[in-house]
């Protein structure tokens, strides 16, 4: 069985890092992070993802992955965050009509934009897996059931047990800042995914319950401005 440490120590600030150099040849590059990191999806479903199979749906805000481009040959449909509405939306716009009908208009690799991203911003041992392994932890610490999480990642019984120690004392690995990063401007994005994760897999954010959850929670993993700050990795 993998270790834990894989899942637990990609932190909220290193996705604002790498974001801010998803530009020029490597703008293809923010899509695939934000979208593989709110929904769990491995290389190969992400990148079979087809307007023409109508994969997407923008109106129940879902992703209808199929059996066949799904591991164990079992499809699932996984909500949106409101981030990756969005990123979709563009993509719909950039490669609608690619003669692929992919979303991703053909591509099938992000290796060497994703190792020069990081080399760029000092991020270590960033590989495009990690990304599954975020959406599963964060949306555990963010008080999502579960059960719930294992339906979205579509996780075998076996995989899943990975994840059964992830406990509320990972929220400050989270947190942490990288060097040079403002510690509130990392929470308050931290906080702003796991809300969206929330949102999206429960759909109860607007009850009004989980504003008193995220108000523990905010206090669980306050600490002052700038310390504990980290050296760079990414997502």
């Amino acid at each position: 069985m993998k270790s834990l440490k894989i899942q637990s120590r990609r932190t909220f600030g290193e996705p604002q890092v790498g974001c801010e150099q998803c530009t020029g040849d490597r703008a293809h590059l923010r899509a695939v992070l934000i979208i593989a990191a709110d929904t769990g999806l491995r290389r190969n479903e992400l990148f079979t993802l087809s307007w023409k199979e109508n994969d997407i749906d923008f109106d129940n805000r879902q992703i209808r992955l199929r059996a066949i481009n799904a591991k164990w040959n079992k499809g699932r449909a996984i909500p949106m965050t409101q981030r990756v509405y969005e990123e979709l939306l563009k993509l719909k716009e950039q490669h609608g009509d690619h003669q692929s009908g992919l979303v991703f208009g053909g591509l099938k690799e992000v290796k060497r934009s994703l190792n020069t991203a990081c080399r760029m911003t000092g991020i270590e041992d960033l590989h495009k897996h990690d990304l599954r392994h975020a959406f599963v932890t964060r949306s555990i610490l963010a008080g999502v059931p579960p059960a719930v999480v294992l339906k979205a990642s579509g996780h075998s019984s076996d995989e899943w047990k990975r994840y059964l120690n992830v406990t509320p004392d990972m929220l400050h690995d989270l947190f942490t800042p990288l060097e040079g990063q403002e510690s509130e401007a990392v929470k308050t994005y931290g906080y702003d995914v796991m809300r969206q994760l929330t949102e999206a897999l429960m759909g109860s954010w607007k009850s009004g319950e989980n504003g008193e959850f995220f108000q523990e929670l905010r206090a669980r993993v306050a600490m002052p401005t700038g310390s504990g700050q980290r050296q760079a990795r990414m997502p």
